[in-house]
């Protein structure tokens, strides 16, 4: 479940533009709704909306920080999961699901790559010319070396007023909250 909510968070910014989370109701307003609102469970709303403008504003400062390196959340993501992998490459299709975008999405995400030759398509091994793979190139890789440092150690001092057993009951407490996912997709 950690997986996904780590992809969610670095993928969710393609739709956090829609959420203006920067002035959000006081508990005594959300208390008023009620009136109107029966279901509204005050506590759960004030729990959703902080982390969701805190993971609103962990996004924004992370875009900021590429495009200074000239990339996208997006682009990172795909540079940074082929730096990963053996060899440094792997099928569109099998990119596409590890980071959790539609074929055609990450196709056009690719072309774009590939443009700024940051990625290279080869044919895979063994000669099908129907079989691609994605394969990070010299650049591709220099921009993951360049941009990588600061980034862990920005995450690194997001974490750091937590000790070890508290980052431990943050993880447990957020696979919780993640469990309850499909709640959001119910009318």
């Amino acid at each position: 479940m950690r997986n996904y909510m780590i992809n969610t968070l670095i993928i969710s910014k393609l739709m956090a533009s829609s959420y203006f989370l920067k002035n959000l109701p006081s508990r005594g307003v959300l208390k008023a709704m009620r009136a109107d609102f029966p279901m509204l469970d005050v506590e759960a709303v004030e729990v959703f909306m902080v982390l969701s403008r805190l993971s609103s504003n962990i996004l924004e400062k992370l875009d900021g920080q590429l495009a200074r390196a000239g990339t996208s959340q997006a682009q990172f993501c795909v540079l940074s999961h082929l730096f990963r992998q053996p060899g440094e490459s792997c099928a569109p299709s099998a990119l596409a699901d590890a980071i959790g975008l539609s074929r055609p999405t990450i196709t056009g995400l690719l072309d774009r790559l590939e443009r700024e030759g940051l990625l290279q398509r080869a044919p895979a091994p063994g000669g099908d010319r129907r079989s691609l793979k994605i394969k990070l190139a010299a650049k591709g890789r220099r921009l993951v070396r360049a941009v990588m440092p600061a980034r862990l150690r920005g995450i690194a001092g997001l974490m750091a007023r937590l000790n070890g057993a508290e980052r431990r009951s943050l993880l447990d407490l957020l696979d919780k909250v993640a469990e309850g996912l499909p709640a959001l997709e119910k009318r």
